[in-house]
């Protein structure tokens, strides 16, 4: 064993060197340091890598879903939506949409992955079709609605234990108890076909040669929960409605 000297005056620095006691004291020291740091930096850790993974995931959901909305929502503009418009009692027409819509959403939303899931799966309790006031961001779809009025649809992109996309996975947080995390996220896809406004044209400024209108016809996507207007891809457009 090390003899300790005794400190008798002098220059203390030169002592505590030449003590071989002191410099055991300084290494038992630094270990406890670094032991009682180790949870700090894993905390730390956990706080950076597994809450950015959290917000990456929610980005790549809230992506998956509006793709996945738009694409279910694009169904509307097809011929057996435009021939149920005229005739709203031909029920087959409104499932062959519905259908046709299910299957584009669910083709699109796979190919979009997210952290830790190489594709996403809607689940078919987690889409709405029906009608949505265009003019608000946060009026409910309305399921219920007369089928000729049919303009929405909704998808809700899940990351959930019970879910066919599983939980979001963390890394450093299983240290602490907490294996995984749920997310989701959700978005509203509104077809608009609305005519806002007339405008005559004549000859001679007495009767009209035709009458035209300007229509809003387009894809946009209201995504919650802020309902907010988002992937906005609609562009007005001049139609002649009719001529002598």
């Amino acid at each position: 064993m090390p003899v300790c000297a005794v400190y008798e005056g002098g220059d203390m620095r030169s002592f505590i060197k030449s003590d071989p006691c002191a410099s055991n004291k300084r290494r038992g020291l630094v270990a406890v340091f670094v032991v009682a740091a180790i949870p700090v930096l894993l905390a730390f850790a956990a706080l950076t890598i597994d809450v950015g993974t959290m917000y990456n995931v929610r980005a790549d959901l809230q992506r998956a879903a509006d793709a996945a909305a738009l694409a279910g929502a694009s169904t509307y503009t097809n011929d057996a939506m435009m021939q149920l418009r005229q005739d709203a009692s031909d029920t087959d027409l409104l499932s062959a949409v519905i259908a046709l819509g299910t299957d584009r959403l669910g083709a699109i939303a796979g190919l979009n992955p997210s952290f830790g899931s190489s594709t996403m799966l809607v689940a078919p309790g987690d889409i709405t079709t029906g009608w949505i006031d265009v003019d608000s961001a946060t009026a409910p779809i309305q399921p219920d609605a007369s089928p000729d009025t049919f303009n929405a649809v909704q998808v809700v992109v899940r990351r959930t234990s019970e879910g066919a996309n599983g939980p979001v996975k963390f890394f450093f947080a299983s240290i602490f108890g907490s294996m995984d995390i749920e997310s989701s996220a959700s978005a509203v896809a509104v077809f608009n076909d609305r005519v806002s406004g007339f405008e005559t044209e004549s000859a001679d400024g007495l009767l009209p040669s035709s009458v035209s209108g300007v229509s809003e016809v387009g894809l946009s996507v209201i995504s919650a929960p802020a309902g907010a207007m988002r992937s906005v891809s609609s562009s007005p457009s001049q139609s002649t409605l009719g001529s002598p």
